[in-house]
């Protein structure tokens, strides 16, 4: 959770909505440049998680997996990765010509959840979040409260934001402000 040092007011807690900042997890980026890779009808699995192919689309099990671009994907870990995990993910990268980067410690994860999760997240975001059109499970890049994020719903009514480390007091304050109404 965020405290009241890096959020002005901390995390927000109301019956119609919560925000709060996640940490420990471990958070790869798998990529392929590859010209033709992207039009690829194959299916990549690594460590025993199969890649979605179609942009916007997760997979979830003991690692989650948001399919973010054509080609590109982020694999998310609840905690640190084992040795073996890590090495099943490096071996799995080489195998299909992957790139892997990790960005743990390059991005901040936000959690909002709530019957009014939706509301806060709208008033400053493009997309169309509405339930009937940005379902369970889902992914999805954009721009909320001015900064580039990565939407994900882990639910009816809980979605994590993943943005940039640097973006992480703006964001939390954005949050804040935006939640105020729901307290």
């Amino acid at each position: 959770m965020f405290e009241e040092t890096e959020a002005r007011g901390g995390p927000i807690t109301a019956g119609a909505v919560r925000t709060r900042l996640v940490t420990g997890r471990s958070i790869l980026r798998v990529k392929s440049w590859a010209s033709g890779f992207a039009k690829c009808d194959s299916t990549f699995t690594i460590a025993n998680v199969e890649l979605p192919s179609k942009v916007g689309a997760t997979a979830a099990g003991e690692l989650q997996v948001f399919c973010t671009g054509p080609s590109d994907w982020l694999i998310i870990a609840p905690g640190q990765l084992s040795s073996a995990a890590r090495g099943a993910i490096e071996a799995g990268c080489a195998c299909h010509g992957l790139a892997l980067a990790d960005l743990s410690s390059a991005l901040a994860v936000f959690e909002i959840t709530g019957t009014a999760s939706r509301q806060v997240l709208i008033k400053g975001c493009g997309l169309d979040l509405d339930p009937r059109v940005f379902v369970h499970p889902q992914c999805a890049r954009t721009r909320l409260g001015q900064v580039a994020v990565l939407i994900a719903t882990d639910g009816e009514e809980s979605f994590n934001l993943y943005v940039a480390r640097s973006h992480r007091q703006w964001l939390g304050d954005w949050l804040h402000d935006a939640a105020l109404e729901f307290r």
